[in-house]
Order: structure tokens, then sequence, then C-alpha cells
């Protein structure tokens, strides 16, 4: 159990939520009094660049320290960090670790086979893979992720985290040529009532709560990241696909 759960509470959603003390307070109040043994993360997991892919000779090969003038990248987006991707003290290990980080590097050659077959998606030369949440900060608290991950996205996604993704891939878009790949999850698992209590005891404006969607039908966190990409009307590639943790196949290509 922790031992001084209000100060780390606190720590943890820094800049989450942007200093909004009174959700820091709400959010405090609700998971101490519903969890006994939990580990709250302070840090943000920051985008990570993932080495570097080269195809050439409709071959692709992975390499993981190239020394290569790059003039291209390949971007990853998943919707949040978790527990795998924090050490116990906190720190951060970067984004896809675990079975997720197992299986994009076992499957990213794979993948990059089916995106070239199927959208002509590559050019000749290297690029520089790169993996980014959407949002940095562990929105599931390090739990299962139908506890709170899918409500606490939407709304540090409504708050801060839309414009600060837009930003950050914006800032990653200084190249010749970038795919970006949306590899989010919908996120639709997720317990209901216990999303609407802890909604009501949030302190943000109405207009922001009408926006967050509780219905398992409703609840989209790809097509919110997937409409951002959209908003920054980027003449790059765009290819939706499964999220790492399910990879064996490539979805659609967004049209």
């Amino acid at each position: 159990m922790l031992t001084d759960k209000p100060q780390i509470f606190t720590l943890a959603f820094q800049g989450f939520f942007m200093n909004c003390k009174k959700i820091f307070k709400s959010l405090q109040k609700y998971i101490n009094d519903n969890h006994d043994n939990i580990s709250l993360i302070r840090n943000r997991c920051p985008d990570e660049k993932r080495g570097f892919l080269r195809y050439k000779d409709r071959t692709f090969t992975y390499d993981e320290n190239s020394q290569k003038q790059v003039s291209k990248k390949i971007i990853f987006i998943l919707e949040s960090p978790h527990k795998n991707e924090f050490c116990k003290n906190g720190t951060s290990l970067g984004p896809a670790k675990g079975k997720t980080g197992d299986n994009f590097k076992n499957c990213l050659i794979d993948f990059c086979i089916l995106a070239q077959y199927y959208y002509s998606a590559f050019e000749e030369g290297f690029y520089e893979i790169w993996i980014a949440n959407a949002i940095q900060y562990q929105v599931s608290l390090g739990m299962k992720t139908k506890e709170y991950r899918s409500l606490l996205f939407q709304v540090a996604w409504h708050t801060y985290g839309k414009e600060n993704f837009k930003l950050r891939l914006t800032n990653l878009l200084n190249c010749q040529k970038t795919i970006i790949v949306n590899a989010c999850t919908k996120g639709t698992e997720l317990k209901k009532r216990q999303a609407e209590k802890l909604l009501q005891m949030i302190p943000i404006e109405e207009k922001i709560k009408n926006k967050i969607k509780l219905n398992e039908s409703q609840v989209n966190l790809k097509g919110l990241v997937q409409d951002a990409i959209d908003e920054l009307n980027s003449c790059n590639l765009i290819v939706n696909a499964n999220h790492p943790s399910n990879w064996g196949s490539i979805v659609q290509q967004q049209s």
C-alpha cells in the first residue's frame, strides 16, 4: 500500500491535467477510496526514435543504429503508455514495451511489406522509425485498461491532450516524406458505471464533459486521434492499423 498517496497522486498528474488542482483533489479522493494498492506514475513517456528502416530493391531491413542521413520517417501512434513503459521508480522506459514492444519488433518488417504491397507506402531509402503516444501520461493508472484508461484519456484529450499531440506530431513532420500509422486502440472496453461516477466528480466544464463518451458503441480513442491527424492537413500518407499488441494484420488505409 502506498505510504504517501496524496503527494504521489498529485505528482502523477502534474502536466497530465495542466496543474488543475481541483481535478487532482477529486481524482485523489476517488481513487484512494476505491483502491488500496496502485502504483501511480508521475512522469510522461516521451516520443522515441526506435531505429531505422531501409527499403531497397523491394527489401526491408531494420537497423537499430544507422548513421545514415535520413530524410524520411515512419511514425507509429499509440494511445497512451501502460505499466510496462515505466520502471517501478517511475522512470520512463519509452513507448511500446512488454508484449507490445515484442510484437512491434518481431512484426515490423511484415507490417511494412503489407503496407508496401497494398498502398505503395515506401520510396527507396532510409526511414527513421518513431513511436509516439497520443497522451504521454499513464491514463490507465497502471491498472487494467478497462478500469480508467478510456475515461481519463478522453478527459486529458479534451482538456489539453489534443493540442499537445498536434504540436508534437507537427514537430515530427519536418522531413521530406512521412508515413503516419494510426495504431491506437478504440478503447471500447470500460466499466461504464464506475466511469460515470468518477466523471461526475471531476470539476471540468460541462462542454468538455459533453464530449466524453462512455457507451461502448460510441467510445473511439482511435477516431479522436485520427481527427487530430486529419486537422493537420498533412499531405503525408496515413495508414490505419491494429495496435501492435494485436499485430498480425494491417487494416484499411485512411481514406
